[in-house]
Protein backbone atom coordinates (compact mmCIF):
# COMPACT_ATOMS: atom_id res chain seq x y z
CA UNK A 1 0.00 0.00 0.00
CA UNK A 2 2.79 2.39 0.93
CA UNK A 3 4.64 1.60 -2.32
CA UNK A 4 1.55 2.55 -4.32
CA UNK A 5 1.30 5.93 -2.57
CA UNK A 6 3.13 8.65 -4.53
CA UNK A 7 6.12 10.48 -3.08
CA UNK A 8 5.65 13.88 -4.75
CA UNK A 9 2.17 14.58 -6.12
CA UNK A 10 -0.97 13.83 -4.12
CA UNK A 11 -3.13 11.12 -5.70
CA UNK A 12 -6.79 10.35 -5.06
CA UNK A 13 -7.72 6.97 -3.60
CA UNK A 14 -8.92 5.57 -6.95
CA UNK A 15 -5.50 6.31 -8.51
CA UNK A 16 -3.74 4.50 -5.65
CA UNK A 17 -6.15 1.56 -6.16
CA UNK A 18 -5.29 1.51 -9.86
CA UNK A 19 -1.55 1.51 -9.04
CA UNK A 20 -2.01 -1.44 -6.67
CA UNK A 21 -3.89 -3.32 -9.37
CA UNK A 22 -1.21 -2.46 -11.96
CA UNK A 23 1.68 -3.59 -9.77
CA UNK A 24 0.16 -6.53 -7.87
CA UNK A 25 -2.81 -7.50 -10.00
CA UNK A 26 -4.96 -7.35 -6.87
CA UNK A 27 -8.25 -5.48 -6.69
CA UNK A 28 -8.83 -3.93 -3.27
CA UNK A 29 -12.09 -2.15 -2.48
CA UNK A 30 -12.25 1.58 -1.88
CA UNK A 31 -13.02 1.36 1.86
CA UNK A 32 -10.10 -0.97 2.55
CA UNK A 33 -7.65 1.28 0.71
CA UNK A 34 -9.02 4.34 2.49
CA UNK A 35 -8.74 2.58 5.86
CA UNK A 36 -5.13 1.59 5.21
CA UNK A 37 -4.26 5.10 4.09
CA UNK A 38 -5.94 6.58 7.19
CA UNK A 39 -3.90 4.25 9.39
CA UNK A 40 -0.71 5.30 7.59
CA UNK A 41 -1.70 8.95 8.14
CA UNK A 42 -1.99 8.23 11.88
CA UNK A 43 1.45 6.62 11.82
CA UNK A 44 2.98 9.62 10.06
CA UNK A 45 3.89 7.70 6.91
CA UNK A 46 1.39 9.40 4.61
CA UNK A 47 -0.10 12.89 4.48
CA UNK A 48 -3.80 13.53 3.78
CA UNK A 49 -3.91 16.49 1.39
CA UNK A 50 -7.70 16.81 1.59
CA UNK A 51 -10.50 15.55 -0.66
CA UNK A 52 -9.19 11.99 -0.21
CA UNK A 53 -5.84 12.67 -1.86
CA UNK A 54 -2.66 11.31 -0.31
CA UNK A 55 1.11 11.65 -0.63
CA UNK A 56 3.97 9.98 1.25
CA UNK A 57 5.68 11.86 4.05
CA UNK A 58 9.44 12.23 3.98
CA UNK A 59 11.02 9.81 6.41
CA UNK A 60 12.82 11.60 9.22
CA UNK A 61 16.02 10.25 10.68
CA UNK A 62 15.59 9.07 14.25
CA UNK A 63 18.30 9.29 16.86
CA UNK A 64 19.47 5.91 18.06
CA UNK A 65 18.09 4.90 21.44
CA UNK A 66 21.50 3.80 22.67
CA UNK A 67 24.29 6.34 22.62
CA UNK A 68 27.63 4.65 22.19
CA UNK A 69 30.77 5.77 23.96
CA UNK A 70 33.20 7.13 21.35
CA UNK A 71 36.38 6.13 23.15
CA UNK A 72 35.31 2.52 23.63
CA UNK A 73 36.34 0.44 20.59
CA UNK A 74 33.90 -2.36 21.47
CA UNK A 75 30.96 0.02 22.04
CA UNK A 76 29.87 -1.54 25.30
CA UNK A 77 26.55 -0.33 26.68
CA UNK A 78 26.66 1.67 29.91
CA UNK A 79 26.20 -0.22 33.18
CA UNK A 80 22.86 1.42 33.90
CA UNK A 81 21.48 0.07 30.66
CA UNK A 82 22.80 -3.41 31.44
CA UNK A 83 21.07 -3.37 34.84
CA UNK A 84 17.83 -2.30 33.14
CA UNK A 85 18.23 -5.21 30.73
CA UNK A 86 18.61 -7.69 33.57
CA UNK A 87 15.50 -6.25 35.24
CA UNK A 88 13.62 -6.66 31.97
CA UNK A 89 14.79 -10.25 31.56
CA UNK A 90 13.63 -10.98 35.12
CA UNK A 91 10.21 -9.68 34.12
CA UNK A 92 10.21 -11.61 30.86
CA UNK A 93 10.99 -15.00 32.39
CA UNK A 94 7.46 -15.54 33.76
CA UNK A 95 6.03 -14.17 30.51
CA UNK A 96 8.07 -16.68 28.51
CA UNK A 97 6.92 -19.50 30.78
CA UNK A 98 3.29 -18.43 30.36
CA UNK A 99 3.74 -18.16 26.59
CA UNK A 100 5.07 -21.72 26.50
CA UNK A 101 2.05 -22.94 28.47
CA UNK A 102 -0.28 -21.08 26.13
CA UNK A 103 1.39 -22.71 23.12
CA UNK A 104 0.84 -26.15 24.65
CA UNK A 105 -2.79 -25.32 25.36
CA UNK A 106 -3.26 -24.04 21.82
CA UNK A 107 -1.86 -27.30 20.46
CA UNK A 108 -4.26 -29.29 22.65
CA UNK A 109 -7.20 -27.15 21.53
CA UNK A 110 -6.20 -27.65 17.91
CA UNK A 111 -5.96 -31.43 18.42
CA UNK A 112 -9.37 -31.45 20.08
CA UNK A 113 -10.85 -29.40 17.22
CA UNK A 114 -9.42 -31.80 14.63
CA UNK A 115 -10.79 -34.79 16.53
CA UNK A 116 -14.24 -33.15 16.72
CA UNK A 117 -14.17 -32.39 13.01
CA UNK A 118 -13.24 -36.02 12.28
CA UNK A 119 -16.07 -37.33 14.46
CA UNK A 120 -18.56 -34.97 12.80
CA UNK A 121 -17.42 -36.11 9.36
CA UNK A 122 -17.78 -39.76 10.41
CA UNK A 123 -21.28 -39.12 11.76
CA UNK A 124 -22.25 -37.29 8.56
CA UNK A 125 -21.04 -40.29 6.58
CA UNK A 126 -23.09 -42.64 8.76
CA UNK A 127 -26.15 -40.40 8.46
CA UNK A 128 -25.74 -40.39 4.68
CA UNK A 129 -25.72 -44.19 4.64
CA UNK A 130 -28.81 -44.29 6.87
CA UNK A 131 -30.60 -41.84 4.55
CA UNK A 132 -29.71 -43.96 1.52
CA UNK A 133 -30.97 -47.09 3.27
CA UNK A 134 -34.17 -45.28 4.27
CA UNK A 135 -34.73 -44.17 0.68
CA UNK A 136 -34.21 -47.73 -0.56
CA UNK A 137 -36.68 -49.06 2.01
CA UNK A 138 -39.26 -46.45 1.00
CA UNK A 139 -39.13 -47.62 -2.59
Amino acid sequence: MLDATPKQNAWPVYAIQAEIKRVCGATIDHKTVLGCLSHMVEQGLVKDCGKQTFVREKIKEREPHVKLVKDDPIHVKPETEISHMSEKSDLLSPAARIAGSLRKLADEVEEFGLECAKRIADKDKENGLVRQLKELLKD
